[in-house]
């Protein structure tokens, strides 16, 4: 049996009803729409509060850069030979003169002994040759044999005279090759790099150790040569070392003059302090061309991050709202906020920070 049309009809206004009387109980048509603030609860605001205010801050071009040494020479082998023993290890700090590397000199001490022994033997045929002179000198003046006599015995000295010369040399030669048996260090510094191992063969030219001097350190960035006109040697600069948490204020020292064609920039030294912890090779940023402004801060540990979304606790008079705000660049341990907050309103810090 069909219902009749006006029966439909009222059941239909009664279910709207109800529908407008649960929203209604909700608060849902009391709601208040505000442009920026969510309120939370309204309950007592507890935690530190930081007044937030506008700040000088300097913004830098930024070029990445690594850390090098002004001295890192490396040490090769000046002559052919098995690798007997290898004494350092990378970071390890060495002195001038020091050994580093042991090579087999079994070769150059056989050399050595064979340039010595054919100087022995020069040596007695000379101090014969020697006296032979003198008498037939002696003899000579008095007439007692000939002048072409004469002549051969001084031939034979002056020609293992000669000889016993270039013996000397040769063995001079064998000893300064048998000094190269010993790797040793140029200079005072610590090993940054070790390519030898016992049992390599070493040859001339190869390099074995790469040592650098802590004492002069610098990094070296690449920087656009579009901001050739505004680095120059003495301008102020910043560098930064992440993984040493290490920032500090310096000045441009050295500037390569030739550009690299490939990357269209040019090579800019800047000088670092001695740190126990530098070390070749680690990654660095230099920030050059500072221009100073005004920016609105707040530490970065405030500012709470739900997907792209950005919000800070901001404190109101009726409890803690929190407010969606836009940021900028990092300074320090602060960030940059470009909207959603103004000069002299406080902000909630987490627990444990203090302003």
């Amino acid at each position: 049996m069909r219902k009749s049309p006006n029966k439909l009809i009222v059941s239909l206004l009664f279910l709207v009803g109800l529908i407008l009387l649960l929203l209604w109980m909700q608060g849902v048509f009391h709601a208040r729409v505000g442009p920026q603030a969510v309120p939370i609860k309204s309950t007592p605001i507890q935690g530190q509060l930081y007044t937030v205010s506008l700040k000088k801050v300097w913004d830098w071009q930024e070029a990445p850069g690594l850390v090098a040494s002004q001295k890192q020479p490396q040490v090769a082998a000046q002559t052919m030979g098995r690798v007997l023993e290898v004494r350092v290890a990378p970071g390890d700090q060495v002195k001038s003169g020091q050994v580093l590397a042991v090579l087999d000199d079994a070769e150059l001490r056989s050399r050595l002994g064979q340039a010595q022994d054919h100087l022995t033997s020069l040596q007695a045929q000379y101090h014969q040759a020697e006296t032979d002179y003198h008498r037939f000198q002696n003899l000579l003046d008095r007439k007692v044999v000939p002048v072409r006599e004469f002549d051969q015995v001084r031939a034979r000295y002056e020609t293992l005279q000669a000889q016993v010369q270039q013996a000397r040399q040769a063995v001079n030669e064998a000893r300064a090759y048998f000094r190269y048996g010993k790797i040793v260090s140029p200079g005072n510094g610590v090993v940054a790099e070790k390519m030898v191992d016992v049992g390599d063969l070493a040859s001339p030219g190869k390099p074995l150790f790469t040592i650098f001097d802590p004492r002069q350190m610098r990094l070296e960035a690449q920087v656009g040569e579009q901001f050739g006109p505004v680095v120059q040697p003495g301008r102020p600069a910043r560098i930064a070392i992440p993984s040493l948490n290490l920032e500090l204020d310096t000045a441009i020292d050295e500037i390569v003059a030739q550009a690299a064609s490939s990357s269209r920039t040019f090579l800019v030294k800047v000088p670092l302090p001695w740190r126990s912890d530098l070390r070749p090779g680690m990654f660095g940023r230099l920030y050059f061309n500072g221009q100073e402004h005004q920016a609105l801060l707040v530490p970065s540990s405030a500012v709470n991050h739900i997907g792209q979304l950005e919000t800070i606790q901001v404190a109101a008079p009726d409890g803690i709202n929190v407010r969606h705000i836009k940021t900028g660049k990092r300074y320090g341990p602060d960030v940059e906020v470009l909207s959603g907050l103004q000069a002299g309103e406080k902000i909630i810090l987490p627990p444990g920070q203090t302003s």
